[in-house]
């Protein structure tokens, strides 16, 4: 049963009991993602996420672990574009304790200056990490290329330069200006039966302030292309077009859409691509919505020689959803993948959790899995075809190219 209330200082608090389960997953909420960071402090969101594990008044960083540790439960946090997500999965009989380290952590780090300078060596690290994989890092210069200069367009890790700017003071006024009650959103899935866990987060919350954050210009998508050119065995490239936002009404079929042209294996890119004519191990298609955009795309990866037949294909089947309608058996099949996965995500309690604070913070109410499997059995083949002619445009499509590129290979996508 789903319950939604104001608890400490008059922070939201949602929850949903699971009487069959032995755990619960609780997590903290908070508007601080990338698109907030600043120009100047490009990563500073997911830099904060790492320092709030590094020390309270209460416990230093090893006793935090260690504590969950010792109960076998799991204390974890990331940072997205628009939000950062703390979250604790623990035994029930364990509740009191995450309670009191989740907020312990979020509420009263103390930010060390020693922790500070070795955790811009570790993000560094994850920065070099993230370039060392060509798939990975395309999607990154992807999406800095298709919104410019937008903050939506900034990597979630930042970069060397803003990281090794980052000081304690910094840090602590970001917190002091993001970590607001406004900005603050409480959620448990699990056991809750006999557990006093509105109580004892609604003091540990009391004393958090007010505040808001700033409201952003809405993004404007750039197209073009982009060629970088590395020595490495593959050319990955990423294609993309803005789509629908989070909540727009036709959401349903973008994601049928989606699923139809590189949503599995039996989608048409990947039959196309890797199974009819072996150019490709990796090739997909994807779709991130954010409150005020979005984008839909498609990856692939191949060796440089396979380059202009890989676009080609691309262009024509990109063009083919453009200009016929699917067949029934396709629209059928793409709602079983997208009504399957929904069910099968729900076994879970922390995607259960992640599923609900999504709900209210993009729609302020619980879109459940019965009214997404009405939505998605509503869509009709002409839905998709009008959605496909709103989204893909080639001609004004956003093109990164990593690797030994051939310009001549890159077709109408190297406009």
């Amino acid at each position: 049963m789903f319950q939604k209330r104001s608890i400490g200082s008059g922070i939201t608090f949602l929850s949903e009991h699971i009487p069959y389960v032995h755990s619960v997953s609780l997590g903290i909420w908070v508007t601080s993602g990338s698109v907030f960071d600043g120009e100047k402090t490009r990563g500073i969101a997911h830099f904060v996420e790492h320092m709030i594990f590094k020390g309270t008044n209460k416990r230093d960083a090893f006793a935090i672990v260690k504590e969950i540790d010792d109960v076998g439960g799991v204390l974890n946090a990331y940072t997205s574009k628009e939000y950062t997500h703390f979250y604790v999965k623990v035994l029930k009989e364990n509740l009191p304790l995450a309670v009191d380290i989740i907020t312990d952590i979020f509420l009263n780090s103390t930010f060390p200056e020693d922790e500070i300078d070795r955790e811009k060596r570790v993000v560094i690290q994850e920065i070099k990490m993230v370039e060392d994989s060509p798939e990975e890092y395309v999607h990154d210069l992807a999406f800095e290329h298709m919104w410019d200069s937008h903050p939506l367009g900034y990597s979630i890790l930042g970069d060397a330069r803003t990281i090794n700017g980052f000081r304690r003071k910094i840090l602590l006024d970001y917190v002091g200006a993001h970590h607001v009650r406004e900005n603050i959103m409480v959620g448990a899935v699990g056991n809750l039966e006999d557990t006093n866990l509105e109580s004892l987060l609604s003091d540990a919350l009391a004393d958090v302030g007010p505040g808001a954050t700033e409201g952003l210009p809405v993004p404007r998508f750039l197209p073009g292309s982009v060629v970088r050119e590395r020595d490495i065995e593959q050319v990955h490239a990423v294609i993309s077009f803005p789509s629908l936002n989070f909540s727009h009404p036709m959401r349903y079929a973008q994601f049928v859409l989606n699923t139809i042209i590189g949503g599995g294996m039996s989608s048409r890119l990947f039959q196309e691509i890797r199974e009819k004519r072996g150019m490709a191990y990796n090739v997909y298609s994807f779709l991130n919505t954010f409150r005020e955009a979005g984008v839909m795309g498609v990856y692939a990866g191949t060796e440089p020689e396979l380059l202009s037949e890989l676009t080609t294909v691309l262009e024509r089947e990109l063009t083919r959803i453009v200009k016929e309608p699917i067949t029934d058996d396709e629209l059928r099949s793409a709602k079983g993948q997208i009504k399957g996965n929904v069910l099968l995500s729900l076994e879970s309690m922390s995607t259960r959790l992640g599923r609900m604070g999504k709900s209210e913070m993009y729609f302020g109410r619980q879109v459940d899995a019965e009214e997404i499997h009405e939505k998605i059995e509503a869509v009709t083949v002409e839905d998709v075809l009008e959605v496909a002619r709103e989204v893909i445009d080639l001609g004004g499509s956003s093109s990164v190219f990593l690797g030994p590129v051939d310009r001549n290979s890159l077709g109408v996508f190297g406009g």
